[in-house]
Formats: structure tokens, sequence, C-alpha cells
């Protein structure tokens, strides 16, 4: 099995520089993407992960990290790369397992 390394953004503050350079467009961007994970925690944890899982720096000492269909058949597929619209979002929990951060990675059409 193939594992994939993601990078997973430490807020919703998304930085879009290099991609986009107008912040009206980042906010909207960050906007579209607030809506997407609404109800998150009903996808899928990706494929070989459970709920808590141990973590490592810099998130949480625990995580669970759920992906969206786009993502989930891409992982099932073993793809190289994820398609557009693929989410993860990243539960992480303190040492007491308690939710201190959710992280989300989005992978957006570069131009």
């Amino acid at each position: 099995m193939k594992y994939v390394t993601v990078l997973f953004m430490g807020t919703l503050l998304l930085l879009f520089s290099a991609f986009v350079s107008d912040s009206e467009e980042q906010i909207q961007i960050a906007e579209e993407i607030w809506m997407e994970i609404q109800g998150y925690t009903k996808w899928d944890i990706i494929p070989g992960g459970h709920l808590m899982m141990p973590g490592q720096a810099p998130h949480g000492k625990f995580v669970t990290i759920y992906a969206n269909s786009a993502a989930q058949t891409a992982l099932s597929e073993d793809k190289a790369r994820m398609p557009d619209g693929a989410i993860y979002s990243k539960d992480n929990f303190d040492s007491n397992k308690k939710l201190n951060k959710i992280t989300v990675m989005k992978k957006i059409d570069s131009k």
C-alpha cells in the first residue's frame, strides 16, 4: 500500500498568495471551503486510520483524519495525485483527548 504524505494547514486561514493575488478572492475561497467542510465528521476516515490515532507534531497528540468522497476515491484507487476538490479535515486532540484545533487541506486547481 502506498502512503500519501499530506501537508495540513494550521488554521482555516488559507494562504493562497502563490496562486491567488486578490485578497477578496482569498476570502471567497476560504468561505467556500468553510461551507464545504460543514458536517465533515460524517465523512469517512482515511483508509488505515481510526478515531484518536496517535498524531505527530505540529498536530495533536491524537488525530482523526476525515476525507471527502473525492479524496476517498483517489485513496481507494491508489492514485498518486489528489483530484481537484479533494478535502482532508484533521481533528487535532491534546494528550487529554480534548479537541484543540481542526486543520483543513483542499486540492485547488492551480492556474
